[in-house]
C-alpha cells in the first residue's frame, strides 16, 4: 500500500491548523550507520544461531565483531535468514511465515533508535553551541552579501533547532 503525503495536511506549512493537519516530518535521533548495522546483523545471526545455524558453516570468524559482511558465506546466511532458504533459491517466492518473523525483523531496525539504555545506538545529533548562534566575532565573508547571507543561515540554525524541541514536545 502507497500513501502520499499531502501538502494540505502538513502541520509545519505556514498557516497551517493544528486541529487538521495529519502528519509532521522529525527527526528523532540520529545514529551511526555502523552501530546501526552492527544492531541488525547481530539480531539476525542470534536468529540464525536459534534455528538454522547457516552462519556457524561459513569459514573463520563470521559474526559479533569480526562478522565479514562481504563474504560470500555471510551473505547467503543472511538472505536465508531473513528470507527463508527456499525463497533465496532461483525461482524462490516469498511466503509468508518463512525466514526471519517481519514483528523482529522490525524490532531490530527500530532498536539503534531506542535510547542508549536499552541497547540503543548513541545519538549524533549536532548541536551548535549558544554561543556560535550569537558570536559576534566569526569571520565575516569579503563578498558583498556574505555577511547578511550568513546571518540568515545562523538564524535558520536557531529556527531549526526551536522547532525540533517543539516538535519534541508535541510528539
Amino acid at each position: 500500500m502507497w500513501y502520499s503525503t499531502t501538502r494540505a495536511g502538513w502541520c509545519d506549512a505556514p498557516g497551517a491548523d493544528p486541529a487538521t493537519c495529519t502528519w509532521r516530518a522529525t527527526v528523532d535521533k540520529i545514529v551511526n550507520k555502523s552501530c546501526s548495522d552492527d544492531i541488525v546483523h547481530q539480531a539476525v545471526e542470534d536468529y540464525d544461531a536459534e534455528h538454522d545455524a547457516c552462519f556457524s558453516t561459513c569459514p573463520g570468524p563470521v559474526t559479533g565483531s569480526k562478522r565479514n559482511t562481504s563474504s560470500v558465506c555471510w551473505i547467503y546466511c543472511f538472505y536465508q535468514t531473513v528470507m527463508g532458504k527456499e525463497t533465496i533459491m532461483p525461482g524462490g517466492k516469498a511466503r509468508p511465515n518463512v525466514g526471519m518473523p517481519l514483528a523482529e525483523l522490525d524490532a531490530a531496525f527500530l532498536k539503534p533508535f531506542l535510547p542508549e539504555s536499552q541497547g540503543g545506538c548513541p545519538d549524533l545529533a549536532l548541536r551548535a553551541p549558544a554561543e556560535l548562534l550569537t558570536r559576534k566575532d566569526r569571520a565575516r565573508p569579503n563578498w558583498p552579501g556574505a555577511t547578511k547571507l550568513q546571518n540568515r543561515i545562523y538564524e535558520m540554525y536557531a529556527e531549526k533547532q526551536m522547532v525540533a524541541a517543539k516538535s519534541a514536545a508535541l510528539f
